[in-house]
C-alpha cells in the first residue's frame, strides 16, 4: 500500500480496517446462527413473506431496506459494505497531500 501512496500509518491502519471489517462480520455470522439453534428459531430472512412483513410493519423504512436490499447479513451487504470501505479509502487517499 506504501507503493501506492499510503503513509506507513495510513497503511496500517487500513489493513486493520478491513481486518476488523471481515473478522466482525463472520463473527456477527456465527453469533446469528448459533442464536437462532439455540432459541429454536426460524432466521428473519428465511420466514415467509408474511411474517417477515409483521415483524416490520411498524418500521416502512427498515421493511423497504430489507425488502430491496435483503439479508443485512448475506453475502450481498457484505460486498456492499466493502466497496463502501474501499471507495472510502481511496477517495481518502486520493485527497491526501503528497509527501
Amino acid at each position: 500500500m506504501v507503493g501506492f501512496g499510503f503513509t506507513p500509518v495510513r497503511a496500517m491502519r487500513v489493513a486493520t480496517l478491513l481486518d476488523h471489517y471481515v473478522v466482525g462480520s463472520v463473527l456477527q455470522q456465527q453469533a446469528d446462527r448459533r442464536r437462532h439453534e439455540d432459541e429454536g428459531a426460524t432466521p428473519p430472512e428465511l420466514l415467509p413473506e408474511d411474517q417477515r412483513a409483521a415483524l416490520t410493519e411498524g418500521t416502512p423504512t427498515l421493511a423497504a431496506a430489507l425488502r430491496d436490499g435483503g439479508d443485512p447479513g448475506g453475502d450481498d451487504a457484505f460486498d456492499d459494505g466493502l466497496r463502501m470501505l474501499v471507495g472510502g479509502i481511496t477517495t481518502d487517499l486520493s485527497q491526501a497531500p503528497t509527501p
